[in-house]
């Protein structure tokens, strides 16, 4: 397990009895912290057992490749938000180039 999906699953554990107590106290900004602290668990879960299956699959790389495939799933452990958004341009990127 990465420390993305141990922080992930900590967050969302966390998160919901928050929300909970704010919503049986009346805590609006109690509550909100609660849904916001575990939708940041799941999204962290989610990354952490993307670049689990990531880092998987180095092996089936070529040989000479594999440094570069390292060095990329590094910088993506290091680097979280802008590995995110870097695929999700990328994505929106081909959505648009396969709609021509």
């Amino acid at each position: 397990m990465t420390d993305h999906r141990a922080n992930g699953a900590l967050d969302k554990f966390t998160g919901r009895p928050q929300q909970g107590f704010g919503a049986w106290t009346g805590d609006a900004k109690s509550r909100f912290d609660g849904q916001f602290k575990e939708a940041g668990g799941i999204a962290k879960d989610y990354y952490g057992r993307a670049i689990q299956a990531v880092d998987g699959q180095i092996g089936r790389v070529p040989a000479n490749l594999q440094p570069t495939a390292r060095k990329a799933v590094d910088f993506a452990r290091q680097r979280p938000v802008v590995t995110v958004l870097g695929l999700a341009a990328l994505g929106l990127l081909l959505s648009r180039g396969s709609r021509r």
